[in-house]
């Protein structure tokens, strides 16, 4: 179970970040071309928000049952935890960063579905989700990072 819930969160890393992307760009675009708010854009807002929430979903099965890491944090106490670089990671600043990501996802489909006006929703939408994707940056465990942090660029299924 471990395997296919880490690939799939794995996975939808990718998916998310696409949309994000996508959406972020469709959202500057409105609000410096003064474009209208459409059913695409709409649309682009609540992907982002299905996918990050999905992504919170397989994220806190592996850090509170299925992960070894977050069973052994656990075990151990926070005053290991916080000496050991590698489970303070995952145990601390991956979650906590990924989390305050998805309350900036969350406040910004929220405040730009309150709008009125299009320009107002595009600039909503475009900053919050930006300040979510910087969050998502500096806590996704890239391979590049030092040994145990980082993960493939691309998870094989299991």
């Amino acid at each position: 179970m471990y395997g296919i819930t880490l690939w799939l969160h794995s996975l939808l890393r990718w998916a998310l970040l696409l949309v994000l992307l996508f959406q972020i760009g469709q959202t500057f675009t409105g609000w410096f071309q003064k474009k209208e708010w459409t059913p695409l854009h709409k649309r682009g807002n609540l992907l982002v928000l299905i996918f990050s929430h999905l992504q919170l979903v397989l994220g806190l099965a592996l850090y509170f049952g299925l992960s070894p890491l977050g069973s052994s944090s656990f075990k151990s106490g926070m005053k290991v935890v916080m000496k050991n670089r590698l489970l303070r990671f995952w145990a601390v600043e991956h979650i906590t960063l990924m989390l305050l990501a998805l309350v900036f996802v969350q406040v910004g489909f929220s405040i730009s579905k309150r709008k009125e006006d299009s320009l107002t929703k595009h600039k909503t939408s475009a900053i919050w989700f930006t300040v979510a994707l910087i969050a998502i940056f500096l806590a996704i465990p890239w391979p590049f990072l030092s040994t145990g942090m980082g993960r493939p660029w691309l998870r094989i299924m299991p």
